[in-house]
């Protein structure tokens, strides 16, 4: 049997309600983020189709059993009287549900709503979330964050999960080293610093660094091969050539720590250190005016250090040198 047109304006009436419903919530979920005010303005608007759409709806259903229908006034022949009545038939049975029972579904379709909506949050946050090959740059500023506090252990951590992420990146390697190094824990500092020389030979920072633990522990053969590696890949490399006559000065190897002080500073290497320890060695060698000199450069980067003044004080006569020499003496600590 045909449905009416009327019922078939209100379906499709209602069924637009339910689809605009539907669709605000695939909305809802993504704009989730942006704020409580985004949220509950979409959740209104979806409660409100949701409603529409159960008022809108046809409540029928078909019992293939018996016909509701309602008779007419009919006059018996005793009396005058309005009856309802059920015939058996095959026809269709008409079922409008009573105000109880409209306020129970309007009740039941909010906490759908609502059951929906979070069930649809959860699912998209976590289709649509990045996981952590997909963030790594939060690990590495978050990594970048502690260490900047000293707190690197958890630097640490996060280092080592953006490695994971990532293992064709050195670089977490080499700040996992630097950390290392600086929480005194050696061994592991040159055992990632090699790692990453097996899959990159060219890094000089870590082949550096390696050097300079070497240095540290006063392991002075390792130390001067792994510069040798590096200059002979670099020539250019003044931090490796001043780190390279730190190792022969603290050899007290004099001439060999000169020579390599004297590439640095005539390729452009200029610090406090290596005009002091360049002064000195040539003060050694009794060259004062190139000593002088370089003490005198030395306190342009540094003009803290006091026995620099003495010094001066010490290879400077007259007035030239009281100048020195009172510096030195007010310094005195």
């Amino acid at each position: 049997m045909q449905e009416p047109a009327t019922l078939q304006q209100k379906r499709k009436r209602a069924r637009l309600y339910f689809i605009l419903a539907v669709i605000l919530l695939f909305i809802l979920a993504l704009v989730w983020s942006l704020g409580a005010f985004f949220v509950y303005s979409l959740l209104g608007i979806v409660v409100l189709f949701t409603m529409l759409g159960l008022q809108a709806w046809p409540w029928q259903k078909r019992t293939g059993a018996y016909e509701y229908r309602e008779h007419s006034y009919q006059k018996a022949s005793s009396t005058n009287t309005s009856s309802k009545g059920f015939s058996k038939t095959s026809g269709q049975a008409k079922y409008t549900p009573s105000p109880e029972q409209k306020k129970k579904l309007a009740i039941a379709s909010i906490v759908f709503v609502f059951v929906f909506v979070i069930a649809l949050v959860i699912v998209l946050s976590v289709v649509t979330s990045p996981d952590e090959s997909d963030a790594p740059d939060q690990n590495w500023q978050t990594a970048i964050q502690y260490y900047n506090e000293g707190q690197y252990d958890s630097a640490y951590v996060y280092y080592d999960r953006y490695r994971l992420q990532h293992p064709d990146d050195v670089e977490a390697l080499i700040e996992m080293g630097n950390i290392a190094w600086n929480m005194k824990r050696l061994d592991s500092a040159v055992m990632l610093y090699d790692e990453v020389l097996a899959r990159n030979p060219s890094r000089e920072d870590a082949r550096i660094n390696k050097a300079r633990i070497y240095f540290d522990q006063k392991k002075y053969n390792a130390a001067q091969t792994e510069l040798t590696t590096l200059l002979d890949n670099n020539t250019s490399n003044l931090d490796a050539m001043q780190l390279l006559g730190d190792v022969y000065y603290d050899q007290e190897k004099y001439t060999e720590a000169l020579n390599w002080y004297e590439r640095a500073y005539s390729s452009g290497q200029r610090n406090n250190w290596i005009c002091y320890v360049m002064g000195y060695l040539y003060e050694v060698k009794n060259d004062n005016i190139r000593a002088i000199t370089l003490y005198k450069e030395a306190l342009q980067y540094d003009s803290t250090v006091v026995d620099i003044y003495k010094r001066l004080g010490d290879l400077i006569p007259g007035k030239e040198g009281d100048v020195y020499r009172q510096r030195a003496d007010g310094r005195q600590w």
